[in-house]
């Protein structure tokens, strides 16, 4: 499976930040789905963490994010 970088149609101010793009769908069984999901959760954790150069640093600041901001 592969996951495609958000390109909008027109220029728009999200452009820069390198979102994935999150398939439709119209059920809430489909937005349970993987495909829908890892886009969606990924482009939910801020820049600054998701630009982090390495795999330790990334980890980190991830699980430190999400222990700061529980739900």
């Amino acid at each position: 499976m592969s996951f495609n970088i958000n390109n909008p149609p027109r220029p728009l101010r999200s452009a820069s930040l390198s979102l994935l793009h999150v398939p439709f769908t119209a059920k809430a069984v489909g937005r349970k789905a993987f495909r829908f999901a890892a886009p969606t959760i990924w482009n939910s954790i801020p820049q600054n963490i998701r630009l982090l150069p390495s795999i330790g640093s990334f980890k980190r600041s991830l699980k430190t994010h999400l222990l700061s901001h529980p739900g």
